[in-house]
């Protein structure tokens, strides 16, 4: 996200990004991430059965679907921060 803001292309206005890992970093993301949630334990569980079938001769299946939550990150602005945008959004609207 820093390379594109770095270029001029604006998030969300201009591009549209999507996390898959519910990151910490999504969370505190600017502007904010929204992400796929997936439950690492569950990932693993599932990861672990299949490799034990592999290990034992047993059938698995080759694709497994697992639940995934879309999860939507605010961005908290700091007092700082809202005066300006405040500022901006007044200059725009004259």
């Amino acid at each position: 996200m820093k390379f594109l803001q770095g270029k001029n292309i604006r998030i969300p206005e201009d591009i549209q990004i999507i996390g898959f890992d519910d990151s910490m970093a999504s969370k505190e993301s600017n502007p904010s991430l929204t992400t796929i949630h997936q439950e690492a334990n569950l990932r693993a569980k599932t990861a672990i059965e299949c490799l034990e079938a592999m290990r034992d001769g047993t059938e698995y299946k080759p694709q497994i679907v697992l639940p995934v939550d879309l999860r939507q990150y605010r961005i908290i602005l700091s007092a700082d921060t809202a005066s300006e945008v405040r500022q901006l959004l007044s200059q725009k609207r004259r």
